[in-house]
């Protein structure tokens, strides 16, 4: 719960600071997943990293650092296939590309955090590795990880969209 709470707490943090950027005085011109696709995504994204770095900063489960070790080792041949596992299960069971965008957003969002917290190991060299045969998925990671606010983000909406046009050739 705490996990989920953060992440909308996020988005409503996000779909806030949208709204002053673009002056409206209401949300619901934000739910235009047409002009506003890659707000949406951004948020997701933004949403997952700093929903699940709350929840694991208030379970403690990265304070020892005697098992750090442990827990790289637990991300790379667990957590980590898991929830890619996951990802290429849910993608693939779709022919929707907001689904698949979004699911993408927030695998990268729980990657950023690992990513965060043990460097060495988890890192983009890393993932570019593994997905060398996707290098949009690089990219969009390196974009994220570029552009970690909105005030950032912003202007370059459009850089965004390109590479994901990378993939979704409709974008």
């Amino acid at each position: 719960m705490l996990g989920t709470f953060a992440h909308e707490l996020t988005h409503a943090i996000d779909f806030y600071q949208m709204a002053l950027k673009e002056n409206l005085d209401y949300y619901d011109p934000l739910l235009a997943t047409d002009k506003y696709l890659m707000f949406h995504l951004w948020s997701e994204y933004h949403a997952r990293k700093l929903g699940y770095s709350f929840l694991r900063k208030q379970l403690n489960v990265d304070a020892d650092v005697n098992n750090e070790k442990k827990m790289i080792d637990y991300i790379k041949n667990i957590e980590w296939p898991n929830h890619l596992k996951r990802h290429y299960h849910e993608y693939h069971k779709t022919n929707n590309g907001n689904i698949q965008m979004n699911d993408t957003m927030q695998l990268l969002g729980r990657y950023a955090v690992w990513s965060d917290l043990f460097p060495e190991e988890i890192n983009e060299p890393a993932l570019k590795e593994i997905f060398i045969n996707s290098p949009w998925m690089y990219n969009i990671y390196t974009f994220l990880r570029q552009h970690n606010s909105l005030d950032s983000v912003y202007p370059n909406f459009e850089a965004m969209r390109l590479i994901l046009k990378e993939n979704w050739k409709w974008l």
